[in-house]
């Protein structure tokens, strides 16, 4: 499946395009979680088969949406598009197509978490019609390293 954006062509990512899409977080200063990061992006695409989409303007990769599914919810964990293709509705039709995705699925709700200091991303999200909960604490804790 494919969705349009623009002149952007949104479809699932596939093994070529994770060097695009680490390259498009960097630049968008999401650095990797990991330093296994195309392993978890392998991972990620096996596991949410169809979620990890890519969008593409002159056969280029230069957005990037990671969604996710816990069998409940629906979330988005990564969008990133090149400074030089934002604007253009790329980072619009790739929320469309995973929202879409989805709901396929049966969501009927999606979530995400953005930096409270990221203005853009809060101002682009709620453009979206995404809305502020009551105030959460995300808590996390890494169970890959016992040290820490």
């Amino acid at each position: 499946m494919t969705a349009h954006g623009g002149e952007a062509e949104v479809r699932a990512a596939t093994d070529a395009d994770i060097d695009p899409i680490l390259a498009l977080w960097g630049q968008a200063g999401m650095p990797a979680d990991t330093d296994e990061a195309r392993d978890d992006l392998a991972r990620t695409r096996a596991h949410d088969t169809g979620l990890v989409l890519v969008a593409e303007l002159d056969e280029r990769v230069v957005g990037t949406v990671t969604g996710s599914w816990d069998g409940r919810r629906g979330w988005i964990m990564r969008l990133a598009v090149e400074p030089p293709a934002r604007r253009r509705g790329v980072a619009s039709a790739l929320v469309a197509e995973v929202e879409a995705r989805l709901r396929a699925r049966g969501a009927t709700q999606v979530n995400l978490l953005v930096f409270a200091e990221n203005r853009d991303a809060l101002a682009f999200w709620r453009e979206c019609g995404y809305r502020s909960m009551a105030p959460v604490v995300l808590l996390t804790r890494r169970v890959d390293d016992p040290s820490a």
